[in-house]
């Protein structure tokens, strides 16, 4: 029995100090937090600019470390969805960029730091938006 317990004292400090080692904060992953949006863009003309003065609404996105999106209008959430990170290779220079995937759509993470994120779709047709951290 003394045997016993001195191997399962043993295993249960050995199991917590790797749980403690291997266990990333919240913070250890940049995208994670509070995001809102500024403006965005039209990737390609840049002609297209809107706001939330120019649409008339505010839009804030949370990015959870269990990897949901909750999307906010006006401070009213509207959505939950689930988003992947992966690398991708983008249309405009054909370099590998860290991207995000939610609703469908396919985002280069052009700029990610304490402060700003910086999302385009991987598309002719798509939008650069702006987000601060919030």
């Amino acid at each position: 029995m003394n045997l016993f317990l001195k191997f399962f004292i043993i295993s249960v400090v050995f199991y917590s100090c790797t749980s403690v080692v291997t266990k990333k904060p919240v913070n250890s992953i940049p995208i994670v937090g509070k995001w809102k949006w500024t403006k965005s863009v039209h990737v390609d003309n840049k002609t297209y600019l809107s706001t939330p003065k120019t649409i008339g609404s505010s839009k804030k996105i949370i990015l959870t470390e269990d990897g949901r999106i909750i999307t906010y209008k006006n401070d009213v959430e509207i959505r939950i969805n689930k988003y992947v990170l992966s690398k991708g290779i983008s249309i405009f220079d054909e370099k590998q960029y860290d991207m995000i995937s939610f609703e469908g759509v396919t985002y280069l993470i052009e700029k990610i730091d304490n402060n700003n994120l910086v999302l385009a779709q991987n598309s002719v047709d798509g939008y650069r938006s702006i987000f601060i951290k919030n």
